[in-house]
């Protein structure tokens, strides 16, 4: 019997950074007030991470982390400003 290769310490690492990414971004897409925006959002980020999965690569795997880090921060923000409009919008 053949058992699969384990992965590195440094593979092992980013998968748990990426899997926490991936979290992050499904915690924050609940803040959408859209629920077409949100669905459209949550498939987009599905099909995304489905697409790199196979990856193999560490260095494309550590710029597409950075970008969806990136992704995630600007989401945030803009969630923040949306939801504060919204909030003055009441008052």
């Amino acid at each position: 019997m053949r058992f699969p290769k384990a992965p590195s310490l440094k593979q092992y690492i980013l998968r748990q950074q990426v899997l926490h990414l991936y979290r992050d971004i499904i915690r924050t897409s609940r803040l959408i007030p859209n629920n077409k925006d949100r669905a459209d959002t949550l498939r987009w980020v599905r099909t995304e991470f489905e697409n790199a999965h196979r990856e193999t690569n560490i260095d494309k795997i550590r710029q597409r982390l950075l970008e969806g880090q990136r992704e995630l921060r600007d989401m945030k923000g803009s969630l923040e400003r949306s939801l504060s409009d919204e909030h003055w919008k009441r008052e």
